[in-house]
This record gives C-alpha cells, structure tokens and sequence, in this order.
C-alpha cells in the first residue's frame, strides 16, 4: 500500500531527518513497502518529490556516501548499495533500502529506475549548466555542485553551478543563467565590484576579466554572454585561466551560431 507524507507529516516518517530534506525544497514523500516471501527479501521505496533537480541534486549529495562511484542510467544519476539504490532522476531523489544484502535486490532497483525514468522523459531535464559540466566538459559527478545562495559570499551572488575541474584539483569551472542579457551583465558588474577587495585586475578584454587573488596568487577568470555568466576560479596561472574559460565558453555556445 502506498503512503504519502508532505512537509507537515514528513517528521512521522522518517524523524530527525526531515529538516534536512525540508532545506532542499521537499514536496512530498512516496513511500512503498515490497516482499518477496519465496526468497524472504523484503525492500522499502522511498520516492522524494523535490520540486526541481537542483534540490535532489542537493539532498543526493548530503546523503550519499563520500567517494561512491555515481552511475548514468538513462535519465538517473545513482550508485548501487548492497541493499538497493540512491540517486535522482529529474526534480526526484529516491532510495531503495532491502532488509538484507543481495544482488537480486540490486537488480530490482535498477529496473524500477529505469522504467520510471523513462516515465519522465517528458518531465523536465537538467539544468543547461549542469548537462555542460557533466556531459560538456566529462566533469565527475561527484566534483559538480549547486550553490543557490551566498555564492562568492555575496549576499546578491545566487544560483550557481560549480565543477571542479579534476576531483583532486581546487580549480573548478562555474556556470550561472540569469533571467536576461542585462540581469547577467549587472551581476558581473557587482561580482567585480566586490572582488577589487580581494583581486588585482590582470587583464579585461571585451566582456572577459582575469583577476589575480592578493594573497592566494590563484587567478579567477569571468565572461558574459547573453543570459549566461561563466568563468574559472582558483586557477593556477593566467594562461590555465584563460585556456580554461575558452573550454568553458565552446562547450556551452558550441550549438549557437
């Protein structure tokens, strides 16, 4: 039998942990409980509406276990368990859990995402910045992350992607889409405003800026074009900057004329 639970009923699920899925934008809970007598298996499904990928993203990441390998399966990004599944397809996070460990559970998992991801190929995708990090430019899984507020530390800095450029490296590519071309170049202008504090300014051609950090010696890079501001963070020299930040604009102008 299917349970739902929202935001008021959540806590009698799954107390203690509520909190945690309430501050990535939880919608509701689907919950159902599976047996198989014959090979006395027993598996829960638990089905996490988030409102919007970058809020599964967001609980998955919270949750799941530092290093797993995550996987493609069509539409879903998951890592298997010895009990079952964890990942997200689309605005979902979902979480299989057996009663105890085996391959069969495992396999079951896997077919139940793969037939409701393909239920939702019409719901929705990724965010443009998201498929440029993980398809584009072949960036980890597990070295992408959403930031929706505080980006930079800038109160008015929101809705970011980041990418670390290799999991080991501290130079990490980011990805922000504003509501038009004048909301994007406003933002650049505030985020350069507030970097002089910090930065020298190295060199500015056209809509691109390098920055050198004054203590760190790192060199942050920035664009804009239409509704997209872009660039590179903690990079090691001015040419990696640069080189880094035109990878960058290919991959994510590469089908505009």
């Amino acid at each position: 039998r299917m349970e739902e639970f929202d935001s008021d009923t959540l806590a009698n699920k799954i107390n203690g942990q509520e909190t945690q899925y309430k501050a990535f934008g939880f919608q509701r809970l689907h919950f159902i409980g599976l047996e198989n007598p014959a090979e006395k298996l027993g598996m829960n499904i638990e089905l996490y509406d988030m409102g919007a990928f970058q809020n599964a993203l967001g609980v998955f990441a919270a949750q799941r276990n530092e290093g797993s390998k995550v996987e493609k399966h069509g539409g879903a990004y998951l890592y298997l368990t010895d009990v079952g599944a964890l990942g997200i397809v689309d605005k979902w996070y979902f979480k299989f859990t057996g009663d105890t460990p085996s391959p069969k559970l495992q396999e079951h998992a896997l077919k139940i995402v793969n037939d409701f991801a393909a239920t939702q190929a019409t719901a929705g995708s990724a965010p443009k910045a998201f498929d440029l990090l993980a398809s584009g430019l072949g960036i980890d899984f597990g070295s992408i992350e959403y930031q929706a507020e505080d980006v930079f530390q800038y109160a008015f800095c929101k809705n970011f992607w980041f990418g670390k450029k290799t999991p080991d490296s501290k130079e990490q590519f980011f990805v922000h889409e504003a509501a038009s071309a004048d909301e994007a170049a406003k933002l650049v202008s505030q985020i350069l405003e507030e970097h002089q504090y910090d930065y020298t300014v190295v060199s500015q051609e056209g809509p691109r800026t390098v920055l050198q950090h004054n203590f760190l010696k790192t060199y942050f890079s920035i664009e804009q074009r239409d509704a997209f501001v872009y660039g590179v963070d903690q990079a090691p020299d001015t040419a990696e900057a640069t080189q880094s930040l035109e990878a960058l604009a290919a991959k994510l102008f590469a089908n505009v004329a």
